[in-house]
C-alpha cells in the first residue's frame, strides 16, 4: 500500500478528526489485531456476534497508531490519530474506493456462480505474461476482503483482477462502487445462496448488477451458453455503451474452443479469438473448467492481450486445493472437491466423473448450504444426478443429504447416510477396495477436506 494521508481518509469517509495530525499518514489498513503491524490504521469492524471495538487496547498494544471508530473511545493521547464515523465498514470501503481511483490501470472484476476463484487464477495467469497484476488471495472475495486487497496496489501494478461474491441482495453492487472495474466478467448463473437470494432470478439479479454498474466504455465478458445470459443479452438489457465479449461452446461468440477433448487430469482444445485459433493443452479438468478457461481467455482478449499470451498464460495455469483436485493413491482415485458446493457445481463433477474409468464410483457428498426454502428441492433433484451418473455407491453427510440418500437408494443405488463425520469416514474406509473412485464434495461449512484427509492419510500408511 502506497501511504495516504489523514486528510484523504476525511474526505473520502466524511469522518471527523477528533485527535492527531490531518497531513499524517499510513501505508497499512488493519481489521484484524492478529495480523496488525506496527503503524498501521486499525478499523474495528461490527458483526453478528463481535465487535471489533472490543480490540481496540489490543491494536494500541500491538503499536497501531491511528483508529477508526463509530464509538467513542478514551484514554488515548493526542499522538494517536483517531476518526469517528457512523459506520466502520463503510468507512473501510469508502476508504478503498478513494485508493482504487489512484490508479488509472485495467481492472477485472469476475463473478458467477461456480468457477470464479479458479476464472480469476486463470485471468491472473494470462495477464502475468505482460503485466504486474494484482489478485485477492484466497477468501478475499465479500466486502471486507475485497477492499483489504485493493490497499494491496502500488505503482508497480498495471492490472488487477478480483473476484467479487455475494450471498444477500445488493453486496455485489456496491464491490462494484467499490471496485470500479473496467472490464466485468460473469462465469455463469446458478442455484447458490438462495437462502439470502430467495431464488434463481434473485441470483441472476444479483450477479448481473456487476454488469449494470459498470461504466462508459467498460466491457462485459458473458457466458452465451448460460442461458440466463444469453436471454439477458437477446432482450437488449446491456447497456449500449459497454462493449461485450461473448464466450462459448455451443453458441459461438468472439472467443469460442472447438474440438474438446476431456482427460483424466486435464484438457484440450482448439481455442479461436475472432478468426485466429491455436491448440491449448489445459491442465485443469473437465468441461466446466474449460469454460472457465474461456472466460478468462474472453477476459484477456478484451484486454488486448494477444492469442500467443493466453495461450501460454492458459497452459502455466495450475488447479486450486480442493477444488477438482486428484491424487492417485495406490490405485484408487481420490478427487478432492471440498472446497464448496451447490447444485450445478454438483452435476458437473458427476458429469466429470461419468466418463473416467474405475472399477466402482464412490460419490461422497455432504449438505448443499445456504440454499434457504429451496434446500429439500434442490437435494432431492440430486438424487436423480446420482441414479443417471454411473455412481456405484453413494455416502451422505448433514442433514439435506438424507434426502439425497433416500432418492437414490429408492432406486437401488447403495446409499449411507451419516451425522457424524468420523462414522462416515469408518464405514467408507471398510468400503474401499482397489480401483475405486471416489469423489467428495460438499459446502465449506461441511469441512469435508477432514474426510478427504483421513482417507487420504489411511490410504498412504495401508
Amino acid at each position: 500500500m502506497e501511504k495516504i494521508e489523514v486528510k484523504e481518509i476525511l474526505e473520502s469517509t466524511g469522518g471527523r478528526l477528533i485527535s492527531g495530525d490531518k497531513h499524517a499518514y499510513f501505508t497499512s489498513i488493519s481489521t484484524d489485531t492478529r495480523t496488525l503491524k506496527k503503524g498501521d490504521l486499525f478499523i474495528p469492524l461490527k458483526g453478528r456476534n463481535f465487535d471489533g471495538h472490543s480490540f481496540i487496547p489490543q491494536a494500541i498494544q500491538k503499536g497501531a497508531k491511528g483508529i477508526i471508530t463509530c464509538k467513542k473511545i478514551s484514554g488515548l493521547n493526542g499522538e494517536y490519530v483517531v476518526i469517528r464515523v457512523k459506520d466502520t465498514l463503510k468507512a473501510l470501503q469508502d476508504i478503498a474506493a478513494a485508493y482504487r481511483r489512484r490508479f488509472q490501470i485495467p481492472v477485472i472484476a469476475v463473478t458467477g456462480s461456480n468457477g470464479k476463484t479458479t476464472t480469476k487464477e486463470i485471468l491472473w495467469s494470462i495477464l502475468s505474461e505482460k503485466y504486474s497484476t494484482l489478485k485477492n488471495k484466497g477468501n478475499y472475495n465479500n466486502e471486507v476482503g475485497v477492499p483489504l486487497t485493493l490497499f494491496g496496489l502500488c505503482s508497480s501494478h498495471k492490472a488487477a483482477v478480483l473476484e467479487i461474491a455475494s450471498n444477500a441482495p445488493g453486496e455485489i453492487r456496491r464491490l462494484t462502487e467499490i471496485v470500479q472495474p473496467t472490464i466485468g466478467v460473469l462465469t455463469n448463473i446458478g442455484l447458490s445462496h438462495t437462502e439470502g437470494l430467495k431464488d434463481i432470478h434473485g441470483v441472476a439479479r444479483e450477479k448481473f448488477s456487476l454488469i449494470r454498474g459498470l461504466k462508459k466504455n467498460a466491457t462485459a465478458v458473458l457466458n452465451m451458453d448460460d442461458q440466463f445470459m444469453y436471454e439477458w443479452a437477446k432482450k437488449k438489457h446491456i447497456k449500449e455503451r459497454l462493449r461485450v465479449v461473448a464466450y462459448g461452446i455451443e453458441r459461438k461468440g468472439n472467443v469460442y474452443a472447438t474440438d474438446v477433448r476431456l482427460k483424466e487430469r486435464r484438457s484440450y482444445f482448439k481455442l479461436w479469438i475472432g478468426n485466429k485459433s491455436t491448440e491449448i493443452c489445459f491442465n485443469l479438468p473437465g468441461l466446466f473448467n474449460v469454460y472457465n478457461a474461456l472466460a478468462a481467455g474472453a477476459g484477456a482478449h478484451a484486454m488486448g492481450m494477444s492469442l500467443d499470451s493466453i495461450k501460454n498464460g492458459l497452459e502455466k495455469a495450475r488447479g486450486i486445493e480442493m477444488r477438482m483436485e486428484i491424487k492417485k493413491i495406490n490405485d484408487i482415485l481420490l478427487i478432492n472437491d471440498a472446497y464448496n458446493s451447490n447444485p450445478s457445481s454438483v452435476k458437473a463433477s458427476i458429469s466429470f466423473i461419468q466418463h473416467l474409468k474405475a472399477r466402482r464410483k464412490i460419490l461422497v457428498l455432504g449438505d448443499m448450504c445456504e440454499l434457504g426454502l429451496l434446500s429439500v428441492p434442490a437435494h432431492r433433484e440430486i438424487s436423480r444426478d446420482i441414479i443417471n451418473g454411473g455412481i456405484d455407491i453413494f455416502y451422505a453427510l448433514g442433514k439435506f443429504t438424507s434426502i439425497t440418500a433416500k432418492g437414490a437408494g429408492s432406486e437401488g443405488i447403495p446409499a449411507f447416510h451419516f451425522l457424524d463425520r468420523a462414522r462416515l469416514i469408518k464405514k467408507l474406509l471398510k468400503e474401499i477396495k482397489g480401483g475405486d473412485l471416489i469423489l467428495i464434495k460438499g459446502s465449506r461449512a461441511m469441512k469435508m477436506e477432514e474426510v478427504v484427509n483421513a482417507i487420504s492419510s489411511a490410504l498412504s500408511s495401508s
